[in-house]
């Protein structure tokens, strides 16, 4: 778990940037408001949550702490830096009648490997919510190989049948994720809540109101979530933001 700690291609500054985001992930509530009030529009009383793009686990984390406990979470992060932290804290997590499994994947429309690459601040310190695919983007990135699946692909090794939220945050390699998940998302319908962002989608090929229009055009109702964790029903993208998608 820490063998971060000991690889000498991370630097000393790069280690104490772990260090913090081990102790902060134990704790970080960010996200515990926004679940509690999509928990309430899953109908299950022991929902399945695929946790995509999970970084160290805040999202994963807040599916624990609700009222109505998650039976199973997939939770995949594909960031060699992070995913020690992700695993070591789902265990902990997963005493409440709670399974996490826990995978180091790209989630995209093929399966094979790909590059993926951080971005290192002038500090020495990653970026590591803004990891991305594809081209390589910044002068000084962190590049590792990793291996990428489909979703559905993924769901079925898993033996997971049926799923009730999914939650994607890719830096703009949401649409990837959903073009490999076709049954995911025309027949076993789950909620999703995605980021719609152009200026991280648009470099790597993509369109975020393309992927707003498709969700709409598979029968899901759009929604934005406002400062007091209300819902907005919206017919068009509004903006970069975070949406809600959940099926007719």
């Amino acid at each position: 778990m820490f063998s971060v700690l000991a690889k000498k291609e991370f630097s000393f500054m790069q280690k104490i940037r772990w260090l913090r985001l081990f102790i902060r992930a134990g704790y970080d509530q960010r996200f515990n408001n926004i679940i509690g009030m999509i928990y309430e529009l899953i109908p299950n009383k022991t929902p399945v949550v695929v946790d995509i793009g999970a970084n160290v686990g805040n999202f994963t984390r807040g599916c624990t702490q609700q009222g109505k406990k998650a039976r199973l979470i997939l939770a995949v992060e594909p960031s060699h830096y992070v995913f020690p932290i992700l695993e070591f804290w789902s265990k902990i997590w997963s005493y409440k009648n709670t399974d996490i499994i826990c995978r180091k994947n790209i989630l995209s429309d093929n399966s094979g490997v790909t590059k993926l690459h951080t971005p290192i601040k002038r500090s020495g310190s990653f970026r590591v919510g803004l990891a991305y695919t594809g081209e390589q983007k910044h002068k000084r990135v962190y590049s590792e190989t990793v291996q990428n699946l489909r979703l559905d692909d993924m769901l079925i090794s898993e033996g997971i049948l049926r799923v009730d939220l999914v939650k994607i945050d890719v830096e703009g390699a949401e649409e990837n994720v959903i073009n490999g998940a076709p049954v995911l998302l025309n027949e076993i319908r789950p909620i999703w809540y995605l980021e719609l962002d152009d200026s991280r989608a648009i470099p790597m090929g993509n369109s975020s109101e393309r992927l707003f229009n498709r969700m709409i055009d598979a029968g899901y109702k759009a929604y934005l979530i406002d400062a007091e964790i209300n819902t907005i029903k919206v017919s068009s993208m509004q903006g970069n933001d975070n949406y809600l998608f959940v099926p007719n």
